[in-house]
């Protein structure tokens, strides 16, 4: 296993006593378990640290909230509370744009950031930077400082969190990013004594009722595209209110969806506001899909990607779905 140069980001941690974490909008496993990881190596190192995040956490993952960690930034709730800390750390994300509201508080700040991620497009250059775009999860970084600088710290609650981060990223170890490495690092986490189908039930076999309802409600009303190649849902605030559910419920629909037959490429529209529309993509490995999302102020990994359009969700779908017939055509082509 690669053995990296984390000199200045240790060198910044250990300059700063007040220090914020963060990760991106919608925030998924790997964000979610980097940030519990680093948040208590930052504790064990005496330091002063906040999880702020610009959503809620998503109730699947509760179990990795045991002492109440996690906290949702709202301006109003939390004014001024960014300018607090000395060190901001982000995790698992190549553009500010999506660490949404705490992403604009962030901007008007002069305190240095860090960034540990694994995303291979990337729309900003943060003050340091452990980027790896060849491991599958960022998980797999912090699980890199752990066992090479902080090995008395590692406990059975940091292999949850990485393990929960790794499992989630690598999509159960079925998607293509899943290499020697992620297996080896996953056994060693098994070996501290993690027990793997525990945290697949707490994450995959606890849907809410109402969360279930919503996904028969997306799968009635499926919209299919070159012969079936492409499909498309939309998800609105009509829809999530007929089905008692929240935005934060929907985790994994765009992989069910991408697990028809024929299907390439799954696509998810999420009306967030009246004029902002954010898209999620899912491709089952024939179609690369990040260079668009990254059009479309978003990115990711090459076969799962974000992005966001600020328009109504009607006209955001009238603009991304020519693009995307053409981005998909033009590989089944070549």
């Amino acid at each position: 296993m690669e053995k990296r140069d984390w000199s200045e980001i240790l060198e910044q941690i250990d300059r700063h006593e007040k220090i914020l974490v963060t990760t991106h909008i919608h925030p998924d496993g790997d964000g979610l378990g980097s940030e519990k990881a680093i948040y208590i190596l930052l504790k064990r190192l005496g330091k002063e640290v906040k999880i702020m995040n610009p959503d809620p956490l998503p109730y699947e993952y509760n179990f990795l909230n045991n002492d109440n960690i996690f906290n949702h930034y709202s301006e109003s709730g939390h004014p001024g509370i960014i300018d607090e800390y000395d060190l901001t750390i982000v995790l698992d994300i190549g553009s500010i744009i999506r660490l949404g509201e705490v992403g604009q508080q962030m901007r008007e700040t002069s305190r240095p950031i860090v960034c540990i991620d694994h995303h291979p497009i990337r729309h900003d250059s943060f003050d340091y930077e452990m980027v790896d775009p060849h491991v599958s999860s960022t998980a797999i970084l912090l699980y890199d400082i752990f066992q090479n600088h902080f090995p008395d710290f590692f406990n059975l609650e940091i292999a949850e969190a990485l393990y929960t981060g790794i499992l989630t990223d690598t999509g159960s170890f079925r998607f293509k990013n899943t290499d020697t490495e992620t297996m080896e690092i996953a056994t060693e986490l098994v070996r501290m004594g993690i027990v793997p189908g525990e945290i697949y039930n707490r994450i995959y076999e606890n849907r809410l009722p109402e969360q279930t309802k919503l996904l028969g409600m997306v799968l009635q009303n499926i919209n299919y595209e070159l012969d079936g190649k492409i499909a498309w849902f939309k998800i609105d605030k009509e829809l999530l209110d007929k089905a008692g559910a929240k935005a934060e419920n929907i985790e994994g629909f765009t992989d069910f969806v991408r697990g028809i037959r024929g299907v390439e490429v799954a696509v998810k529209f999420l009306e967030n506001s009246d004029q902002h529309t954010r898209i999620n993509f899912r491709s089952k490995g024939k179609i690369v899909i990040n260079k668009l999302a990254k059009q479309f102020n978003g990115g990711g990994h090459p076969y799962a990607a974000g992005a966001e359009i600020f328009k109504d969700m009607d006209r955001a779908i009238e603009t991304l779905l020519p693009e995307l017939k053409k981005c998909v055509q033009e590989q089944l082509d070549n």
